[in-house]
Order: C-alpha cells, then sequence, then structure tokens
C-alpha cells in the first residue's frame, strides 16, 4: 500500500469513527487526511512533505471553522430556552405578584409578567414573550 492510500485509509476511518463517536473534530481530521493523500498522490510528495501538508490543511480548516463561528453556532443553541419558546402558549399555574409558574408542555416553568398589571388565574392561557435566563416572561 503507497502513502497515498495510507491516507487516504486513515481519512476514512477517522470519518467512520466520527460517525460512531459524534462531535465536530474528527470529520476534519479525516477530511485534512484525505486531502494529504490527495496531495501526496497527485504530488509525489516525501514524508517531510506529506506531515506538512496535513498539518496545513488541517490548520487551514480549522481557522475557517473558527472564524465563521461554526463551533459556536452549533452548540449555543442546543438547550437554550428561548429556542422554539417564544410564541408559544402555556397556561398559569399559579401567581403572585407578578411573578409565578407555567405550565409548558409537560414542564413547569418559571415566568413573569411582561406588564404590571392583575396576576393570571390558574388555567389561564398566556404567550411567551421573551426569556430571562430561566425565567419565561408572558404577556
Amino acid at each position: 500500500m503507497n502513502a497515498a492510500m495510507m491516507w487516504a485509509a486513515g481519512g476514512l476511518a477517522l470519518m467512520v469513527a466520527e460517525v460512531l463517536l459524534p462531535g465536530i473534530y474528527l470529520v476534519w481530521i479525516g477530511l485534512s487526511a484525505l486531502i494529504a493523500g490527495g496531495l501526496t498522490w497527485v504530488l509525489v510528495l516525501g514524508g517531510t512533505a506529506q506531515v506538512v501538508s496535513f498539518v496545513v490543511v488541517l490548520s487551514a480548516i480549522m481557522a475557517v471553522i473558527w472564524k465563521t463561528g461554526f463551533h459556536r453556532r452549533r452548540m449555543d443553541r442546543l438547550n437554550a430556552p428561548d429556542n422554539g419558546t417564544v410564541g408559544r402558549t402555556v397556561l398559569a399555574q399559579q401567581f403572585a405578584n407578578g411573578r409565578g409558574r407555567v405550565r409548558l408542555g409537560d414542564s413547569d416553568w418559571q415566568a413573569r409578567l411582561a406588564e404590571a398589571g392583575a396576576d393570571p388565574e390558574p388555567g389561564t392561557p398566556l404567550t411567551v414573550v421573551g426569556v430571562d435566563g430561566i425565567t419565561l416572561v408572558v404577556r
């Protein structure tokens, strides 16, 4: 097996490992190995040049990922409380002085009224207009 095929096999193995062990890291290393294998095959690179091409390609890929914020975008919204919550209808559980609890789906959430006014009675439908930390802002 020549060096280009070894790079390609290693790259494919890393990409398969990414499927079995999900994350966002092995796929990029695998892609870099595939590209290094392609460069080795086309340009007939020696050992040191192969490693340098792998590192340069990997560095370039990681720089693009870092610059575009791809790594943050994916994780920031995963379990954010306002992710799909604003605009939903909730049911008032109990309120006192503009603060209380509401039922959203199968969970109870802390809530506060968006505007001062009379506290809603239990079972009153309310609309989520915002999220403040882990507290839903309702109207």
